[in-house]
């Protein structure tokens, strides 16, 4: 009885290696964009109606700041401009003159005295026998008021006008022969007369 064959061993199954994981592409760095040179802003443009403009804001006394606020642009902008176009400035320093010389008048009313005129309105109102408001009637009267000088205007207007004689002054002298001496002129009745006399002289020259 030939003997079979002894059977040949199996070869184990070869491992198949894992797949290599494909590498993520790296994506190319985005090119940075040359910085775009800014180019100087546009000049601002002048309008011809502004010095008329500007000329009514100064009379309500607003400074160079706040009328360049109002024409939108800036305060620097303004003095470039005032510089640039003389009609600009004058008409600003003309409202400016009419302004000063509101304040002036009312300091000077102030400072003598004025009348002014008093109003006063009552309602009156008229009822039927039952009691009923049947209509209205309004009652004005007007009176005239003096208002007395004001002593801190007369002060505040002689400082100015006439600084020579009323100005704070305080004379110190340091020399050893001569005490010192501080002068302050706070009297007010004589700062009253004093003004008078200087509007009689006013009115005289």
């Amino acid at each position: 009885m030939a003997g079979k064959a002894a059977p040949k061993p199996k070869k184990a199954p070869a491992k198949r290696k894992p797949a290599a994981k494909a590498k993520p592409k790296r994506k190319a760095p985005a090119k940075k964009k040359a910085p775009t040179k800014r180019g100087v802003g546009k000049p601002t443009k002048y309008r011809a109606e502004w010095p008329d403009k500007a000329r009514e804001m100064a009379k309500q006394g607003l400074v160079d700041k706040d009328i360049a606020y109002n024409f939108g642009i800036h305060a620097t902008t303004m003095v470039r401009l005032k510089r640039e176009h003389p009609e600009l400035e004058q008409a600003i320093n003309e409202g400016r003159r009419v302004a000063n010389q509101k304040v002036e008048s009312a300091l000077f009313k102030r400072a003598v005295g004025f009348q002014a005129e008093e109003v006063t309105t009552k309602i009156i109102k008229l009822q039927d026998d039952d009691g009923n408001e049947v209509q209205r009637e309004v009652e004005v009267t007007k009176k005239t008021k003096q208002v007395a000088p004001d002593t801190g205007a007369c002060m505040c207007w002689l400082k100015n006008r006439d600084p020579q004689n009323w100005r704070d002054r305080h004379d110190v002298n340091l020399s050893t022969e001569t005490p010192l001496q501080v002068e302050d002129v706070t009297n007010i009745e004589d700062a009253q007369r004093a003004y008078r006399e200087l509007i009689e002289s006013t009115k005289e020259s």
